[in-house]
């Protein structure tokens, strides 16, 4: 009952073993990864390969073999990753590793519901995989950017009233040091144009008058039991605000807050809260 199994297909006859002879073991079975991480599926990363890991990105970088990014089983390691989306508590949550459903018949076999479950991630992805590049060649923590933290100080898991107004805030905490020089490269352009030098650009960063990171409260509607948009406001920074919707029966919503750094690559910390509505 301990045992989780990620399967990429059921490529042999061991996962129809197990769900008859072990059917306390979890199964969660991944077909829909073939349309998105399966090999060729993502033909146009060949410069990303060339720049990110045949580029002085040290010797596990450089025995990267495909011209692309195309991992076929990439998924199974995806699910494994704590980064706040807390998809490891149940299948059905969704997550880096795709998002899955209860197969009809079994107690503990769970199907990938589609493609997107895991497209809609994969920007994410590939940019924590650039910074993974960075982390083999440095030799300094600071040198290479990492995920802003995110905490819920009043906790990811909510019980709130039909009609209740909820306030839920998030805290960011991000210790890497501003590359004030990629950014200036970024944006001089536009700051040129408007009167702006790189001093006084450093300056106004270093005041706080631009935010150093950006962050979005949305609601993952599939995750969630209750079937509709619910009208979340951001109500000002990193704070989320919308009143619980009317029920019959406890019903769950899923709010995903993020925030982007401003390092290279642009990294994301997750954090999930689970509010359960009851009438």
């Amino acid at each position: 009952s301990k045992v989780v199994m990620y399967n990429i297909w059921y490529q042999d006859a061991a996962g129809a073993y197990i769900e008859r002879n072990h059917p306390k073991a979890t199964m969660l079975v991944s077909y829909d990864f073939g349309k998105t991480w399966g090999y060729g599926e993502q033909p146009y990363t060949d410069v990303f390969v060339d720049k990110y890991l045949h580029n002085n990105h040290g010797p596990l970088c450089k025995d990267y073999v495909q011209d692309a990014i195309s991992e076929g089983d990439s998924p199974a390691f995806f699910y494994s990753l704590d980064n706040g989306l807390r998809s490891y508590e149940d299948p059905t949550f969704g997550g880096w590793g795709g998002r899955f459903y209860k197969v009809e018949g079994f107690d503990n076999v769970y199907r990938d519901a589609d493609a997107g479950s895991y497209s809609i991630w994969r920007e994410f992805i590939l940019r924590e995989f650039e910074a993974r590049t960075q982390w083999c060649v440095t030799n300094d923590y600071s040198k290479a950017n990492h995920a802003p933290v995110v905490t819920i100080p009043q906790g990811e898991n909510l019980t709130v009233k039909s009609g209740q107004q909820v306030e839920i805030v998030a805290e960011v905490t991000d210790n890497d040091a501003i590359d004030y020089d990629y950014l200036w490269e970024q944006r001089k352009e536009l700051l040129l144009q408007a009167g702006a030098d790189k001093e006084r650009f450093i300056k106004a960063y270093e005041a706080g008058y631009f935010p150093k990171f950006s962050s979005a409260w949305w609601q993952y509607r599939d995750a969630g039991t209750y079937p509709y948009d619910v009208e979340i406001r951001m109500t000002k920074r990193n704070t989320v605000s919308f009143r619980a919707p009317k029920v019959t029966e406890p019903q769950t919503i899923h709010l995903i807050f993020q925030a982007t750094d401003l390092g290279k690559p642009n990294l994301t910390g997750f954090r999930r809260v689970i509010v359960t509505v009851e009438p």
